[in-house]
């Protein structure tokens, strides 16, 4: 009794002092977010964020490191919850197999037995929780293992780049926690491999700051990282293997865009970097919330245990139990003191961890800013540099226009006009030479050769026009940077489609060329080309047109001038057919007509028409009522419908004064009348009808 008495009064001081010292029975309050972030690192060096990376690293490693002890240590506390709760539960299931042993009624011994299963149900349910709890913290454990492992590795890699060793390598995905001891519901954990099944992925609390890094980092990715800018497109000319722009500014302009968009590119690697350590951060906080509610359930577990142990020794003790039952009792006591100290001291380091991790957050967040707003700031220039580019490759801005008359408008300025001055000479010269050919021909006069000289001078005059300007446009085309070869090409194949399907066009200027050369007729000559006569007004290669009487303008293409009758080819010649009465003298009608054509050659209006006297052919032709007398005149071209006209007139003047009778067609009409009747008409003695009166 002295013994139990002195236990009590132990265990009494015991809970006296656990509950005294400080972090007793009363949960700690869990760390809060910082209100502010702590000072960025805006305008921090590189050796102050290398310092502080490896630092943050060396922490993190060390936190690994123990981690992985505590879920690797076999006397850990999940060891010790399993066996604890191993122990409780065959020490119930014993108690219950020996209550029921017992007859019913209201003995001592049942009560005990009672009592003793009440003991250990509660015992039970509270080891259960311990496991359970246990079981939580290994999972969590396992998670915050994976997370600082991706964390530790993406800050090397933001070091490594901080440091210049090399670029940045994609982070490694979280591995897969290991799977820990899953206790059933009701009942003794089953045999359980090393760690704890993996636990859906918590997702980490928003950001306890708001700050304007958010919204810069939606504006760059829609609330993700950017893919790094690519480079500017070379400008035509550029590609690889192609060689600098020819424009020195515009390769300038590329050398800088191409800077620019790996400055940006380094710098949203560096604001992907800071955004997914963030993250880790995030993640890390987040598990470290659920170690330290984890932490204050397993102190506020173990003051229950503690409490209901010693409620257990006093009622053993106060109830004379053996002595080997009170020493066990209170051992487990003692247990549950070491373990609520224990708890305790974890509470107190995730405190102490959540504090540092959030400054650590701060730090990131600051960090994360100045990184979104340096690649900001540098696709910014990017954009900048692309719209230089873009207005330096426009044709047709201001500087490009001066820049290309500068380059090329002297050039292109000589070939036009050395264009106009070939025209001109071609002209000048082409005339010349065409009339000098021309009137040393050995036939026509030297009207005729005018009119031939003139013919050739306009045909020739056109091709060489159209010469010279396809050739000098050829030339301006080339020295405006446009390829030739592809016009010349298409050119090529337009001709020979052209051959194929325009046959007659084709055939037009060749017929032409020989019209031409063979100088079958020129401008002003009168011609008949296939039942259509008219004076010769305009001649090409193409076609010829002519001018009739009425004025009328008819157009032949040469292709279908198959034969030409020439009316006035080198000289002309005015033919007459005189009739004259049978009664008349034949020779002295022949005699007048001669001499009025000596009378017109001796004219001096038509001296210059008439180039030779007359060829008088004679009585040609005796018909029925006449008699023909022809001959002809020679003329200069053109001339002979004036001197016929001319000659005609005189003739019949003379003929009138010497009486001498021009015929015209007569035809004799004898009616027979009916008797009695007289006929209206009667034939007169000089041969003529006369009308008879009734």
């Amino acid at each position: 009794m002295r013994y139990a008495l002195s236990s009590s009064l132990i265990v009494w001081l015991a809970l006296a002092a656990a509950s005294s010292c400080p972090g007793g029975s009363q949960p700690l309050p869990v760390a809060e977010p910082l209100a502010t972030p702590a000072p960025g690192p805006e305008g921090e060096s590189v050796a102050e964020q290398i310092t502080r990376l490896q630092r943050m690293i060396a922490e993190d490693e060390d936190r690994l490191a123990h981690l992985k002890a505590e879920r690797d240590d076999p006397e850990g506390e999940y060891a010790k919850a399993e066996a604890t709760f191993a122990e409780v539960d065959r020490s119930l299931k014993t108690a219950r197999e020996a209550l029921e042993q017992l007859p019913p009624g209201d003995g001592p011994e049942r009560a005990d037995a009672e009592a003793r299963v009440a003991r250990l149900t509660r015992a039970r349910e509270l080891t259960k929780e311990r496991f359970d709890l246990a079981i939580e913290g290994r999972k969590t454990t396992g998670e915050q293992i994976a997370n600082l492992t991706q964390k530790i590795e993406r800050g090397r890699q933001a070091l490594k780049r901080l440091e210049g060793n090399g670029p940045e390598e994609p982070a490694p995905a979280d591995p897969a926690p290991k799977a820990a001891d899953t206790p059933t519901a009701d009942g003794p954990a089953t045999a359980a491999p090393a760690t704890a099944p993996s636990a859906p992925a918590i997702a980490p609390p928003a950001p306890a700051i708001a700050h304007p890094a958010q919204a810069l980092s939606g504006a760059l990715a829609g609330g993700e990282s950017t893919p790094p800018a690519s480079a500017p497109a070379p400008a035509s000319g550029t590609e690889a293997g192609a060689g600098e722009p020819a424009d020195e500014g515009l390769a300038k302009a590329h050398r800088d865009a191409q800077a620019k968009a790996e400055a940006s590119r380094e710098a949203e690697a560096e604001a992907r970097s800071a955004t997914d350590r963030l993250e880790s951060v995030d993640k890390d906080i987040a598990l470290e919330q659920r170690l330290l509610a984890t932490a204050n359930r397993r102190r506020d577990n173990a003051s229950e245990s503690r409490a209901a142990l010693t409620a257990a020794f006093r009622e053993r003790s106060l109830a004379g139990a053996p002595r080997e039952e009170l020493d066990r009792l209170l051992a487990r006591v003692n247990e549950v003191e070491e373990r609520l100290r224990a708890a305790n001291l974890d509470v107190r380091e995730c405190s102490d961890r959540l504090q540092g991790l959030h400054v650590a957050r701060a730090e990131l967040q600051a960090e994360q800013i100045d990184s979104l707003k340096k690649a900001q700031a540098a696709k910014d220039q990017v954009e900048v540099a692309e719209k230089e580019i873009r207005r330096l490759e426009n044709p047709f801005s201001a500087h490009n226009v001066l820049s290309w008359l500068v380059d090329h408008g002297p050039r292109i300025l000589a070939i036009l006009a050395a264009m106009a001055l070939v025209h001109v000479l071609s002209r000048f010269f082409t005339e010349r030479v065409i009339r000098l050919v021309a009137h040393d021909g050995a036939r026509g006069s030297s009207v005729e050769r005018e009119a031939r000289a003139r013919t050739l001078v306009g045909v020739f005059q056109n091709a060489v026009t159209v010469a010279v300007f396809i050739g000098g446009g050829m030339m301006v085309l080339q020295e405006a940077g446009i390829p030739i070869a592809p016009l010349l090409g298409g050119a090529a194949v337009f001709g020979l489609a052209v051959a194929f399907g325009a046959q007659n066009l084709i055939r037009d200027y060749f017929y032409g060329f020989v019209i031409l050369l063979e100088n079958q007729y020129k401008i002003n000559d009168v011609v008949e080309i296939g039942g259509l006569s008219g004076q010769v007004e305009k001649i090409t290669l193409r076609m010829t047109v002519l001018r009739d009487l009425e004025g009328r303008v008819h157009f032949l293409p040469n292709g279908q001038v198959t034969a030409v009758t020439n009316f006035t080819h080198g000289w002309s010649r005015a033919l007459f057919e005189i009739r004259v009465d049978y009664r008349e003298d034949v020779d002295r009608a022949i005699a007048v007509i001669t001499g009025l054509c000596q009378q017109m050659r001796d004219d001096p209006t038509y001296s210059l028409m008439i180039l030779e006297d007359v060829t008088m052919l004679g009585v040609d032709a005796l018909d029925e009522w006449c008699v023909v007398i022809k001959f002809f005149i020679k003329t200069r071209p053109i001339q002979q419908w004036n001197v016929k006209r001319e000659l005609l007139r005189r003739i019949k003047n003379r003929f009138d004064e010497l009486g001498i009778r021009i015929p015209v067609p007569q035809q004799a009409v004898r009616y027979h009348a009916e008797e009695g009747g007289r006929a209206p008409f009667a034939e007169a003695p000089d041969g003529q009808p006369r009308i008879l009166q009734a």
